[in-house]
């Protein structure tokens, strides 16, 4: 569990901080979360059964853990979500039009 907050931590700052956004530092950062959401997963399902219950699978409009090892992607895919399209989302799930 540390593990997980040591990185959130990390990459909150780092987005906070960071004023000349380095698109390869983030794609890396990218790559590490891509392990750290597969062990998260996997944590949740053996607890889920281990309850007796169905893991809750949620969906993300955002595949951000697909195509880590495309940086001029994962540009394209950071340019395309705007404030109105975020907020949109959050209030609005699994409606992906907007």
């Amino acid at each position: 569990m540390s593990m997980f907050c040591v990185f959130m931590v990390k990459t909150i700052f780092s987005t906070l901080t960071n004023v000349n956004f380095d698109p390869k530092r983030f794609r890396q950062f990218l790559q590490r979360a891509v392990g750290i959401k597969k062990k998260a997963q996997k944590l949740y399902e053996g607890a889920a059964k281990k309850a007796g219950k169905k893991a809750d699978l949620q969906r993300c409009s955002i595949a951000w853990w697909e195509g880590t090892d495309d940086l001029d992607g994962l540009i394209r895919k950071g340019q395309a979500i705007s404030r109105g399209r975020m907020f949109h989302l959050y209030w609005h799930p699994g409606d992906y039009r907007a």
